[in-house]
Protein backbone atom coordinates (compact mmCIF):
# COMPACT_ATOMS: atom_id res chain seq x y z
CA UNK A 1 0.00 0.00 0.00
CA UNK A 2 1.48 3.28 -1.05
CA UNK A 3 2.41 6.07 1.86
CA UNK A 4 1.02 9.36 2.01
CA UNK A 5 5.13 10.52 1.24
CA UNK A 6 5.22 8.00 -2.11
CA UNK A 7 1.76 9.82 -3.12
CA UNK A 8 2.78 13.38 -2.47
CA UNK A 9 6.03 12.32 -4.65
CA UNK A 10 4.01 11.46 -7.18
CA UNK A 11 1.46 14.52 -7.50
CA UNK A 12 4.70 16.90 -7.14
CA UNK A 13 6.23 14.97 -9.79
CA UNK A 14 3.05 14.64 -12.07
CA UNK A 15 1.28 18.30 -10.72
CA UNK A 16 -2.54 16.52 -10.22
CA UNK A 17 -3.43 12.62 -9.69
CA UNK A 18 -6.20 10.26 -8.67
CA UNK A 19 -5.50 7.70 -6.31
CA UNK A 20 -7.70 4.61 -7.05
CA UNK A 21 -7.57 1.50 -5.01
CA UNK A 22 -10.41 -1.48 -4.68
CA UNK A 23 -13.03 -1.43 -2.64
CA UNK A 24 -12.46 -4.39 -1.12
CA UNK A 25 -9.47 -5.41 1.90
CA UNK A 26 -7.29 -8.85 1.71
CA UNK A 27 -6.60 -10.04 5.02
CA UNK A 28 -4.36 -7.31 6.02
CA UNK A 29 -6.95 -4.79 5.45
CA UNK A 30 -5.13 -3.43 2.37
CA UNK A 31 -6.95 -3.07 -0.83
CA UNK A 32 -6.83 -5.88 -3.01
CA UNK A 33 -5.20 -3.53 -5.54
CA UNK A 34 -4.50 0.39 -5.90
CA UNK A 35 -3.11 2.06 -8.73
CA UNK A 36 -1.89 6.05 -9.34
CA UNK A 37 -2.98 7.68 -12.19
CA UNK A 38 -1.30 11.34 -14.07
CA UNK A 39 -3.59 13.54 -15.41
CA UNK A 40 -4.44 13.19 -19.08
CA UNK A 41 -2.92 15.50 -21.82
CA UNK A 42 -5.08 16.96 -24.47
CA UNK A 43 -4.41 14.72 -27.10
CA UNK A 44 -4.87 11.62 -24.51
CA UNK A 45 -7.99 12.77 -23.90
CA UNK A 46 -9.20 13.33 -27.27
CA UNK A 47 -7.95 9.87 -28.17
CA UNK A 48 -10.01 8.80 -25.24
CA UNK A 49 -13.11 10.44 -26.81
CA UNK A 50 -12.88 9.39 -30.00
CA UNK A 51 -12.12 5.74 -29.11
CA UNK A 52 -15.37 5.60 -27.04
CA UNK A 53 -17.38 7.05 -30.31
CA UNK A 54 -16.27 4.07 -32.54
CA UNK A 55 -18.37 0.61 -31.89
CA UNK A 56 -14.95 -1.15 -33.04
CA UNK A 57 -12.74 0.52 -30.40
CA UNK A 58 -15.30 1.21 -27.19
CA UNK A 59 -14.43 -1.65 -25.36
CA UNK A 60 -11.21 -1.43 -24.92
CA UNK A 61 -10.84 2.37 -24.69
CA UNK A 62 -11.11 3.07 -21.15
CA UNK A 63 -8.52 0.63 -20.10
CA UNK A 64 -6.21 1.82 -23.10
CA UNK A 65 -6.04 4.90 -21.51
CA UNK A 66 -5.85 4.09 -17.85
CA UNK A 67 -3.16 2.08 -19.18
CA UNK A 68 -1.23 5.55 -20.73
CA UNK A 69 -1.91 7.26 -17.24
CA UNK A 70 -0.58 4.71 -14.79
CA UNK A 71 2.65 5.89 -12.62
CA UNK A 72 1.62 3.73 -9.85
CA UNK A 73 2.78 0.44 -10.40
CA UNK A 74 5.91 2.07 -12.74
CA UNK A 75 6.20 -1.29 -14.03
CA UNK A 76 4.49 -2.14 -17.12
CA UNK A 77 4.99 -6.10 -15.94
CA UNK A 78 3.41 -5.19 -12.49
CA UNK A 79 -0.14 -3.22 -14.45
CA UNK A 80 -0.22 -6.28 -16.48
CA UNK A 81 -0.67 -8.64 -13.92
CA UNK A 82 -3.17 -6.37 -11.85
CA UNK A 83 -5.07 -6.18 -15.35
CA UNK A 84 -5.36 -9.71 -15.64
CA UNK A 85 -6.27 -10.52 -11.84
CA UNK A 86 -8.53 -7.46 -12.15
CA UNK A 87 -9.96 -6.69 -15.52
CA UNK A 88 -12.53 -4.41 -14.40
CA UNK A 89 -9.87 -1.39 -12.84
CA UNK A 90 -10.28 -0.06 -16.39
CA UNK A 91 -13.94 0.76 -15.65
CA UNK A 92 -13.37 1.53 -12.16
CA UNK A 93 -11.10 4.51 -12.85
CA UNK A 94 -13.96 6.29 -15.00
CA UNK A 95 -14.84 8.65 -12.28
CA UNK A 96 -10.69 9.78 -11.53
CA UNK A 97 -10.28 10.12 -15.47
CA UNK A 98 -13.52 12.21 -15.74
CA UNK A 99 -11.82 14.41 -12.32
CA UNK A 100 -8.26 14.30 -13.60
CA UNK A 101 -9.75 15.87 -17.54
CA UNK A 102 -12.19 18.41 -16.03
CA UNK A 103 -15.14 16.58 -17.48
CA UNK A 104 -16.92 16.19 -13.82
CA UNK A 105 -18.30 18.95 -13.05
CA UNK A 106 -21.29 20.92 -10.90
CA UNK A 107 -23.41 23.44 -12.49
CA UNK A 108 -25.93 25.20 -10.77
CA UNK A 109 -28.27 26.98 -13.85
CA UNK A 110 -30.18 30.24 -13.18
CA UNK A 111 -32.94 30.89 -15.48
Amino acid sequence: MLTKDQLKDLEVKHLRIAHVRSAYENDKGEPEWEVVLRKPNRTEYKHLRAATHNQSTVADAQEQTVRKLIVYPDNPQAVDQLFEEWPGIGEACGSALLALSGSAAKADLKV
